[in-house]
């Protein structure tokens, strides 16, 4: 006779039947899937089948196995399956599919995830979602054509600024109703591409400083010279920030956006400004007074000079200093105010980077010992 001291109870084995069942209804439960009750999920044939198997679980019973409660659970879970159709099955997998490219685009474009890394990711997901791309510019919808126009003498390409913001609005959501006006600080500047070459490149940046994040490129210009005009290079911007500031609608939120600032250096602030140039005797866009030419420079010697104020920049009321009408005045910036001034050019390149020459190499009646310079250094 068998050995029954370490064979399972009747009672174990309906208990373990029991919980396969209750696993079964939960699975078919999470997908959504109306099913009927048990009684009607279950046929008679396999309530008698479930109900001879019990009857053979008896304690008495030396053939007793184990296996015959996992086909109990088996048999229920093949039953509820039939009421679960296969085209429900497969849009389901698509939707779920779907979903989960949309988050993996949105998770690499919010982290800004490099393409080599979210190539190789693919590659681990591909074997168990065969409906993912394999290449990164698949996934995110990477733009294969540029459409790129002929203006100001140059190629130009216009990104957008609401296309451009929009990453930075749906990163912080939850922010966006204690900002409904969002101030938008832009940076135009030239940048020459090789040493070679007189090619430039003249990108329109832009930053929300509502919230912390990085410079986004909004306009693209590409030529030999700076953009031949000013009125050409600015009209796309110029045009959707006269819209934007009128209002415009984000999940939901009915948002207005404001041009706070433009951040440029002397040239490239002239240039926009439409006026002349920081070496001319009307070139200060800060105060009124005319510079005075000494030592092969322009200056501008008195701290007391009367201001400029954007009242008087938009009537043009200094002649010498406007070169001609600004784009710039259509929008809400301040034509004066709007401009801070550059501390790179002016502070670290500028006044320091004089005194730094007169302490290591000018007259000696002013120049800094070696053992001084070294002292200066260490303390920097």
């Amino acid at each position: 006779m068998a050995n029954t001291s370490n064979m399972p109870s009747y009672w174990t084995l309906r208990r373990k039947a029991k919980e396969r069942v209750d696993r079964n209804l939960a699975l078919v439960s999470s997908d959504n899937i109306t099913v009927p009750s048990l009684a009607e999920a279950v046929s008679p044939s396999i309530a008698e089948y479930n109900e001879d198997i019990f009857m053979e679980c008896q304690p008495e019973d030396e053939e007793l196995r184990c296996e015959d409660s996992d086909h109990v659970s088996d048999v229920f879970f093949d039953a509820c399956k039939s009421f679960v159709s296969d085209d429900d099955l497969e849009t389901s997998d698509d939707e779920d599919c779907d979903h989960l490219r949309r988050s993996l685009a949105n998770w690499a474009g919010e982290h800004q995830i490099p393409h080599a890394a979210l190539n190789d990711l693919l590659k681990l997901l591909t074997p168990y979602h065969s409906s993912l791309p394999r290449d990164s510019r698949t996934l995110l919808g990477t733009v294969r054509s540029v459409d790129v126009s002929e203006k100001a003498g140059g190629q130009y390409h216009y990104f957008g600024v609401l296309n451009a913001i929009k990453p930075v609005l749906n990163a912080n959501k939850a922010q966006l109703r204690q900002h409904m006006c969002l101030n938008l600080q832009t940076n135009i500047d030239g940048l020459p591409l090789f040493k070679s070459s007189t090619t430039q490149l003249w990108p329109i940046l832009g930053r929300v400083q509502n919230f912390q994040g990085d410079p986004v490129v909004l306009g693209l210009f590409c030529g030999t010279t700076k953009p031949k005009s000013i009125h050409e290079f600015l009209e796309d911007f110029v045009n959707e920030i006269k819209q934007l500031e009128g209002g415009f609608d984000f999940e939901g939120l009915s948002l207005t956006l404001k041009l706070s600032s433009m951040v440029c250096d002397a040239p490239a602030c002239a240039f926009i400004k439409n006026i002349k140039g920081h070496t001319g005797y009307f070139g200060c866009g800060k105060c009124t007074q005319e510079g005075v030419y000494t030592e092969n420079r322009v200056c501008y010697p008195d701290i007391h000079a009367p201001l400029r104020t954007d009242e008087d920049f938009e009537q043009m009321i200094d002649e010498e200093h406007h070169l001609g009408p600004s784009p710039l005045q259509q929008t809400s910036l301040g034509m004066v105010s709007g401009f801070p001034l550059d501390y790179m050019h002016l502070i670290c390149l500028g006044v320091m980077r004089k005194l730094f020459m007169l302490w290591l190499r000018g007259p000696l009646t002013c120049r800094l010992s070696s053992q001084n310079i070294t002292k200066g250094f260490c303390r920097m």
